[in-house]
Formats: C-alpha cells, structure tokens, sequence
C-alpha cells in the first residue's frame, strides 16, 4: 500500500484526491505497487510552522510520500502577513522535508509560476533562473530551495492558478454574478495557466506513477488573462453580464507573464487539456451540482 500524508488537508486538492480514493480511482503504479491511503492533514490537525509537530505527524504516519500543499496562494494575505508567509512556506517545507529525510518519504511540494519576473514573453523552463517579485513567490522559491537541500529525492511542480470547488477565483466571481445585476471586473495585465484543479491532479498522479523527481511545470500549454476566462466563463452560462478588462492584477503583485513552458511533462506524455477544454468540464459539473 501506498500512503499519501498532505498537509494542507483542508484544501480542494486534498478533498479531491480522498474522494479519488475512496472511489478507487487513485493508482501510483508502477512507482508505487498496490492501493493507495491518504492522509490529510488539517492546520488544526498539524501546524507546519513548528518542527515538532511536523515531525511527530509523519514519524507517526510513515507516508511513502508527504503532499505539502499548505498555505494556498492569497497573494493580499501573503503580503500582509509577511512572516507568516516565511513561517508557512519556507520554513514548513524546510520542517517537512527534514521529516521525510528522516522515514525515507518522497515529497511532494507545490509551487507556482510566480517564482518568475514576467520581464520576457515565452515560457518559463524549469531550468530558467527565478526571480520572485510578490512576497508569496519568493517564500515559495525558498520552500522549493529548503526541500531540494534536504532531500535528494523530491518532486516539485509548478503551476499556474487553480479553479475549482473552494478556490476563490474570478471564475466563482462569474458564478457568483450570472444574473448580470453587476459587471465583473477582471484583469488582462497578467497571463498565467488557469488550471482546473481535477486536470492539475490527474497530471500530478501521473508524474508520481512514473516515479518522476526533480522539478516539473505543469498547467495547461496555453495561457489566458482573467479576462479571458471571464468572459468565457459568461458566454458558456449564456448570461447577460457585462466583463469590464482592468489593467490591475491583484493590486500590482502579478507579473506580466509567467506562463510555464510544460514540454518536459509532455515528453512523458503527461498533458493537461487546453484551458478552455478544462473550464468547460468544470462548468458542466457545477451545473448538474446545481440540477
């Protein structure tokens, strides 16, 4: 059996993944022979900002791997609590990865697109030096640094911004404003990789299956500006809403672009769909959620 620890249980990567497993439709194989167990792990339930506890949870555990998915990506939130943003994520990946040395564990860390300028207009390779310029993507680069001096086997993925069930992004804004009362303001100073979060999994259960290390960029080939989704988001629904373009991104803390080039997950055939493919599965579940 192969046992998944994440911290960051409370998240929808962890939900999805538990809801994965209890359905049986989870397999690492060939990586990791036989049926899978997860583990999630709430804040309440382990705080990553302290060693101990940290410790205590995988030495208790044992995981073969340790998902360290804490933290999420509020950028306002990271940059107004800015030691906290140390404390979360450099120094809780520093705290994991020291616990996975310890019991043999594969980790598993997640980071972003971020950790790039944005100052060129072609994809981002892994090997491509970062030049963090939020305070959440410098934090998650030292994460990336902490678990690559720690461990020297480890899988940290890169990514673009995820949509889903619980994540508040401008497509819940759309969702939320369908009745066209209000206009939805959205950016198109910055382009990412909007990820749907099922697609993002798939990819990363893959990689893990292939027994894949190192660092991976995984999103979408293409990118989009909010705006694009936005709008692509109120013509699915057929609503009558008004999508304003803004030059703002997040008051000022995303870059221009930072699409990640992928060609080194493609060439083990691990693909995600393009963006619009993805958002259109996604809005077929919310509407038969909501009947």
């Amino acid at each position: 059996m192969a046992k998944i620890l994440i911290t960051g249980g409370e998240g929808a990567l962890a939900r999805s993944l538990c809801e994965r497993v209890a359905m049986g439709r989870v397999s690492l194989e060939p990586a990791f022979p036989g049926p899978v167990e997860v583990v999630p792990l709430s804040i309440r339930e382990v705080d990553v900002t302290q060693a101990h506890a940290v410790e205590a949870a995988v030495e208790r555990h044992r995981p073969d791997l340790l998902l360290y998915a804490a933290g999420g990506a509020d950028l306002p939130r990271w940059e107004a609590y800015r030691w906290l943003a140390y404390l979360v994520h450099r120094d809780g990946a520093d705290h994991a990865a020291r616990a996975c040395a310890k019991v043999g564990a594969l980790m598993v860390y997640l980071s972003t697109d971020l950790v790039f300028d944005g100052l060129r207009e072609t994809p981002y390779r892994e090997e491509d030096p970062p030049n963090p310029s939020n305070n959440f993507a410098e934090m998650k680069l030292a994460g990336e640094l902490r678990v690559m001096t720690h461990l020297t086997r480890h899988l940290i993925v890169r990514t673009g911004w995820l949509y889903g069930p619980s994540h508040r992004t401008i497509v819940d804004e759309v969702l939320a404003r369908a009745d066209g009362r209000e206009p939805v303001t959205a950016s198109d100073s910055a382009m990412r990789q909007p990820i749907y979060v099922e697609d993002f999994l798939d990819g990363l259960l893959r990689l893990l299956a292939l027994g894949k290390t190192g660092t991976y960029h995984l999103a979408p080939a293409e990118g989009a500006y909010e705006f694009d989704v936005a709008e692509e988001v109120a013509l699915s629904l057929g609503a009558n809403l008004e999508v304003i373009p803004s030059r703002s991104s997040v008051a000022g803390l995303v870059p221009p672009y930072t699409v990640l080039d992928c060609l080194k997950a493609a060439e083990e055939g691990v693909v995600l769909p393009p963006w619009r493919q993805s958002l259109g599965k996604f809005l077929a579940r919310i509407r038969g959620t909501r009947g």
